[in-house]
């Protein structure tokens, strides 16, 4: 869910916190060429969650959700007794009777058919619910899946001298060969045209408190669904299948090796012709999550001024570790994002001297339609009413647009949008709210003003969309569209962007620009 802070308190003045921040700024080498930002179209991507809709991996094992511990003979879902999990993530061992299961998807938008399930080591699995085995045929199974509520898998017994482990399952069909390809095809198709990938919600930013290399997720794991986020080595290959170029964000507690670890892994898995968006954390300014208590505990301790003194600084160091790691910045577009309706907090990030030799983009979040449900009864309401406040909000994103642009403009550095989209949130009481509203065929006419009034006012600048696809409930309606193969009469924000990136060309065949991890 996004949140929206609309507090537009001035702090004190005081000009003395900033001292050492110019002073870093005053002995950074400049560096001479700068890599220009996009313009067009991007995509945020929703995080990997075993209920999610997405489905960005072929093998749907990567998605699954935690271990649960369970007994033979019992009903229990959890039993809550302690499991032996070895640090990649897979099942070590079984107490007598014991057994783990997980759910590997949710919510019934995935696609029926026959799956193949492999896995190594010695022991057996079994899958349930939406899913039935078919055909058994050592570690290889065929599992027929109907898609209605969950799908789960149990490994009933284990080797602890040969566990079961590296679990895969994808569909049958999907690879004629029989192997196991990475990436989802349907939802590379999906992806198609898009010119930047922001990985946010894949790097977990809003929970992800790692701050050692170490701990960070690996292509190991048993799962990618981790509060570490995934691997970074997939996001890199995604963007690459795509030909898009990744956005990519630095945890908040990461410490300087670890920066300096993935400047390094970038460097030598992106291709010299590609360039890439770096981006400390995500809404640090945003006091509803635990990146803003960080930065606000950090600043105490440093003896800055508030949390976007220490936001400043510490995004100015990430950049400084990755300009010594490229030689320069001419590979990297470097962001700093702030709130799009607080143009005074706005001002003081951009307002450090030459801040334009050590930032190239300033990045907001011109959402619309926030503030829908203040002052009317939804419930009571009329959609046409609704539908044209939410025009009017529209129209008022142009003055949000001119406020942020004189400000870029006189900071020598390029607006763009690290979120976008509608805002609509759900009334107490009232979960379907959001999706009537975003299911409403006029949202497609809304979404074509809202991306003509950015065209308009920031000359084509980079957008980059909230976000791929979810399923519309309590938490929100963010997703373009809300399952694979929904009608686009029913997704009417997917289908006016897809027509905007066809106005603009941004339909391109996918590249694979970066190697496979198998390579």
């Amino acid at each position: 869910m996004r949140a929206f802070n609309q507090c537009l308190c001035r702090p004190l003045q005081a000009r003395s916190a900033g001292i050492l921040l110019i002073a870093i700024l005053a002995l950074w080498p400049i560096s001479l060429l700068a890599a220009t930002p996009d313009k067009g179209l991007g995509i945020n991507l929703h995080g990997i969650r075993y209920w999610a809709p997405t489905l960005p991996f072929a093998d749907v094992f990567k998605q699954a959700g935690e271990w649960i511990p369970q007994r033979a003979g019992s009903q229990a879902w959890n039993t809550g007794e302690p499991l032996d999990i070895a640090s990649d993530g897979w099942v070590r061992s079984l107490s007598p009777g014991q057994q783990a299961a997980t759910v590997v998807m949710s919510g019934g938008r995935y696609p029926a058919g026959r799956y193949r399930v492999s896995y190594d080591g010695r022991g057996e699995v079994f899958l349930g619910l939406d899913a039935r085995i078919v055909d058994r045929r050592g570690n290889d199974l065929m599992v027929e899946v109907k898609p209605k509520n969950s799908v789960i898998l149990k490994v009933m017994h284990t080797d602890p001298a040969d566990p079961v482990r590296n679990i895969r399952m994808s569909l049958a069909d999907s690879d004629p060969s029989g192997q196991f390809s990475l990436f989802n095809p349907a939802y590379l198709d999906y992806l198609h045209g898009f010119r930047v990938v922001r990985f946010m919600d894949w790097s977990n930013a809003n929970l992800n408190d790692v701050v050692r290399w170490a701990d960070r997720t690996r292509v190991e794991h048993a799962s990618q669904d981790r509060e570490t986020g995934v691997a970074l080595e997939y996001m890199l290959q995604l963007a690459g299948e795509l030909g898009a170029n990744p956005w990519l964000t630095v945890p908040h507690a990461a410490d300087d090796e670890y920066v300096r670890q993935m400047a390094e892994l970038i460097k030598a898995r992106l291709p010299a012709t590609r360039k890439f968006y770096i981006e400390y954390s995500n809404e640090v300014w945003n006091s509803q999550f635990p990146q803003h208590a960080y930065a606000v505990r950090e600043a105490a301790r440093l003896g800055l001024r508030d949390a976007d003194d220490f936001y400043a600084r510490r995004s100015l160091e990430v950049f400084r570790i990755f300009e010594e790691v490229f030689g320069g910045s001419a590979r990297f577009v470097r962001v700093l994002s702030g709130q799009a309706v607080n143009t005074w907090r706005g001002k003081r990030l951009l307002d450090y001297p030459d801040i334009a030799r050590h930032v190239d983009a300033y990045a907001i979040a011109p959402y619309f339609g926030y503030q829908l449900a203040g002052g009317l009864d939804p419930k009571n309401t009329p959609i046409e009413t609704l539908m044209a406040k939410l025009n009017e909000s529209v129209a008022e994103t142009q003055g949000v647009l001119r406020a942020n642009t004189t400000l870029t403009r006189k900071a020598g550095v390029q607006l763009i949008a690290y979120e976008a989209g509608q805002h609509v949130t759900n009334p107490a009481g009232q979960d379907g709210f959001c999706a009537t509203i975003n299911r409403h065929p006029f949202m497609g006419d809304l979404y074509r003003k809202y991306l003509d009034v950015w065209s308009r006012e920031t000359g084509g600048a980079l957008m980059v969309m909230f976000a791929d696809m979810s399923s519309y409930g309590r938490s929100g309606c963010w997703g373009l569209s809300e399952y694979y193969g929904q009608d686009l009469s029913a997704a009417p924000k997917l289908r006016a962007v897809r027509q905007y990136l066809r106005k603009a060309g941004g339909q391109r065949r996918p590249v694979r620009a970066t190697p496979s991890l198998a390579d």
